[in-house]
């Protein structure tokens, strides 16, 4: 059982290895500041103390407490005891246990972030938050050691994290996240869809957040019956902390109490507006957002970040292309036909990539 502690605004730490033990963190703040505790299986437990006092604990839900620290002492730790392992399993991220129609005979669960790689370390990692994303020295909200990352800046030694990836570059037989040829056929094996092999970023890449499980990426197919054929109440235009995009909402979607969502076709971004604490509660119900992380050109000028969300498919188009979807604030874009317009763009531009299982 992992237990988060999210102290707003909404910073995360847990723990992981055994179900009862000592968590520490910090408050800093001049204010008493409300933390959240979380088990990530939903697994009952029974007792908090707080070194240094707290107010009483307070359950909200299965596996959700909340209480309060004083600011007058930096640092806590919060001990963990009584714990239950025999209590109904929920997941830590709740979109994770929540499907997603993709075909009529398949379902799949959507990774709790955009997809991001540091090249310094080789490391691939899904975003913090549903809502980070990198874009560049002028957008996004992403850093790392202190400094703001920038995808105009990738190299193989970058040490900062990007997220816009051409396609089919996982890493396989050379094809580096960090490529900008503009060669087409320097991408994937050149001719074919992505699907199942290696050139896929799921199934090729160690996601070090991934929990082993196998990702891949969706089809323009499977991207066309999602925002098609399954119900247009599914899916809107939202700002999530400040961050434009799409929110899309799964199969057995129940709005949580005392919210709101418009769906599609109510369009622009300022339609649904949520801050941190009205967006878990959406995240408890199983929404997932697509950030509107822009475009990458082939000189790394990044291009509309957060105004225009571009992300790949597994399904390559002729001898140069390779299909995507993009959204705008008044548009969703998906697919060959339909009432959504068709969506194909060259190998070399980078995209964001969003994974499933």
């Amino acid at each position: 059982m992992c237990l988060s502690i999210l102290c707003f605004l909404l910073q995360v730490l847990s723990i992981c290895e055994s179900p009862c033990g000592e968590v520490s963190f910090e408050n800093t703040s001049s204010v008493v500041q409300t933390v959240a505790v979380i088990s990530s299986t939903g697994s009952s437990v029974s007792s908090f103390t707080m070194a240094g006092g707290a107010t009483e604990v307070k359950t909200l839900q299965s596996g959700k407490y909340v209480f309060s620290v004083w600011p007058a002492k930096e640092n806590y730790s919060l001990l963990v005891g009584g714990c239950d392992s025999s209590a109904p399993d929920e997941p830590a991220l709740p979109q994770s246990d929540f499907l997603f129609s993709v075909s009529p005979s398949q379902k799949v669960r959507f990774s709790p972030g955009n997809l991001q790689y540091q090249a310094s370390t080789g490391t691939w990692r899904f975003a913090e938050h549903q809502y980070d994303y990198v874009g560049d020295a002028t957008s996004g909200n992403v850093s790392e050691g202190g400094n703001p990352c920038d995808n105009s800046q990738m190299s193989a030694s970058y040490s900062g994290w990007i997220d816009l990836f051409a396609w089919g570059t996982s890493g396989y037989n050379g094809k580096q996240p960090y490529m900008n040829s503009e060669n087409y056929n320097d991408y994937g094996d050149g001719s074919n869809d992505i699907a199942a092999t290696n050139y896929d970023w799921g199934v090729y890449a160690t996601i070090s957040n991934g929990n082993g499980y196998q990702w891949r990426t969706l089809t323009t197919q499977e991207w066309e019956y999602l925002f098609k054929t399954r119900s247009k109440s599914l899916y809107g235009h939202a700002t999530v902390c400040g961050v434009k995009g799409i929110v899309l909402l799964p199969d057995n979607w129940q709005l949580p109490d005392g919210m709101t969502f418009i769906s599609s076709p109510a369009n622009y971004y300022e339609r649904n507006v949520y801050d941190a604490g009205q967006w878990l509660q959406m995240e408890e119900h199983g929404a997932v957002f697509l950030p509107a992380a822009g475009m990458r050109r082939t000189d790394n000028v990044v291009l509309s970040p957060d105004e225009i969300g571009y992300y790949w498919t597994s399904s390559c188009y002729g001898v140069y292309g390779a299909m995507n979807i993009f959204f705008t604030y008044f548009s969703v874009n998906v697919g060959n036909t339909g009432w959504l317009d068709s969506n194909k763009t060259f190998r070399f531009e980078g995209s964001s990539v969003r994974l499933v299982r």
